[in-house]
């Protein structure tokens, strides 16, 4: 009995390391490995159908892949262009190497590689999607519009192309085309990039209903969506007169806790502070904003009016200073630096901020000249 149960157990044992013995079966367990997200042990799996037979193009190519997809895209690279030494029209191989070579920053390749894997198959939507993204970063915005248009005409379920369209769109100020787009792409994908730029469409419209209802839904799809909850806390803060600041500071709270770098949170709860005179509490956050991102200028310009309003003019000049530095037309910076200048009794460096402010905003220049007169 006991060598009977030895010699059943080698049995499940040789069965099981040989159960793909052949190069299909290895390149089918690869497949599935993929599709569970296993990168590593689907790499392994189109190894072993490559050892089996040098010639397999599909193994390499699916290599290829997941390489793309583990974002090791030399590895992509070397393994895709096997692809096209045996298969030279793979039209597919040519749209990944596009894509490894865009994300290497070889644009120049990359629209070569893209245009071949069109010219092989004219009716490949994603070729045409990956062609939209190789515009976009030789910035031929153009260009881009037109061949995520033409990805969507070849195939109307590529929420890829419909959130592209969408995205683009918001960023040249084309909000109601904007919407056109994603709402189409929504249809097709419930995805948390699709309803963030479907809110922030609303939002620049004014339609702060429908703006809140969307990051809403990107919230259930993510409940860490730090991008959401701050956007709901801007909409409360800039679209609302007055501006909704309790509800604001919650949702600024709850972007907060999904992502404790979120630095245009720590800003908006900044913000909100001078507006309720906390300025301790201000400054507390806005300087947070300032250490996460060093490049928000609007946070140096809250927190110099914070530390004006607390008498430490010192600070308070250089902030100012920076966020002028960041952005020269930053009118409100400007307008502060005079009021710190006339409260230090500085003429002629408050009418030196005035000068430039007379250039940016006159209703401001108006006002602090009204401080300097009565100096």
């Amino acid at each position: 009995m006991k060598y009977t149960f030895i010699s059943f157990l080698m049995i499940l044992i040789i069965n099981a390391t040989s159960a793909q013995s052949t190069a299909k079966e290895w390149y089918d367990k690869g497949k599935t490995l993929g599709n569970s997200s296993k990168f590593s042990e689907a790499i392994i799996a189109y190894e072993k159908a490559i050892g089996l037979d040098k010639g397999y193009h599909e193994a390499y190519y699916s290599l290829g892949f997941v390489y793309n997809e583990k974002k090791e895209y030399a590895k992509a690279i070397e393994n895709l262009e096997k692809v096209i030494e045996l298969k030279p029209q793979h039209a597919r191989a040519f749209n990944e190497l596009s894509y490894a070579n865009r994300k290497l920053g070889k644009y120049t390749e990359a629209l070569e590689y893209v245009n071949k894997a069109i010219a092989i198959r004219p009716d490949n939507a994603a070729a045409y999607k990956e062609l939209g993204d190789v515009y976009i970063e030789l910035y031929r915005d153009e260009d881009a519009f037109t061949a995520y248009k033409k990805a969507y005409s070849l195939d109307n379920k590529n929420s890829a192309a419909c959130y592209e369209l969408g995205y683009w769109n918001n960023s040249k100020g084309n909000y109601k085309e904007a919407l056109i787009w994603l709402n189409r792409g929504a249809l097709v994908e419930q995805s948390t990039n699709i309803y963030n730029e479907i809110g922030l469409a609303h939002s620049y419209l004014k339609e702060n209903d429908a703006a809140i209802a969307a990051y809403t839904k990107s919230i259930q799809i993510d409940p860490y969506n730090s991008t959401a909850f701050r956007s709901i806390g801007d909409i409360y803060r800039l679209n609302y007169k007055p501006a909704k600041i309790d509800d604001a500071i919650d949702y600024y709270n709850r972007a907060i806790s999904a992502n404790s770098k979120n630095a245009e949170a720590y800003y908006g709860i900044g913000w909100c502070n001078n507006e309720l005179y906390k300025y301790d509490d201000a400054i507390t956050n806005l300087k947070k904003a300032t250490e996460i991102n060093s490049s928000l200028s609007n946070a140096y310009t809250e927190l110099g009016y914070a530390q004006y309003m607390k008498g430490y003019n010192t600070d308070a000049l250089a902030n100012l200073d920076k966020a002028i530095a960041k952005n020269s037309k930053d009118d409100n910076a400007v307008y502060y630096k005079g009021l710190v200048y006339c409260y230090m009794k500085d003429k002629p460096n408050a009418l030196k901020a005035l000068e430039l402010l007379k250039t940016l905003n006159t209703k401001s220049a108006d006002k602090l000249t009204t401080k300097i007169n009565s100096l």
